[in-house]
């Protein structure tokens, strides 16, 4: 019997959740104006996720991502002129 058995059978062995985890939300697809895929975005209680698929990116996925930072701020930004 190991020592954490011996003392209280709890400690040896893990609860099970009583709440299972909340499915994912189904992606929705974000396009461009002429009607092309761009990304998919998934809404959690952990957050969001958007995929910039690279096979069908054109460059925009690395583009993306050279540019993240400056992109992000610049959103963050229009956000908070919303909430003023």
């Amino acid at each position: 019997m190991s020592g954490l058995r011996r003392f209280s059978p709890r400690l040896a062995t893990p609860e099970k959740s009583t709440t299972s985890p909340a499915p994912s939300a189904k992606p929705r697809t974000l396009r461009s104006r002429d009607g092309k895929a761009l990304a998919d975005i998934r809404s959690g209680k952990r957050g969001i996720t958007v995929t910039v698929p690279a096979r069908a990116a054109e460059g925009f996925d690395k583009w993306l991502d050279a540019h993240a930072e400056e992109l992000l701020q610049e959103i963050h930004d229009r956000w908070q002129k919303t909430r003023a």
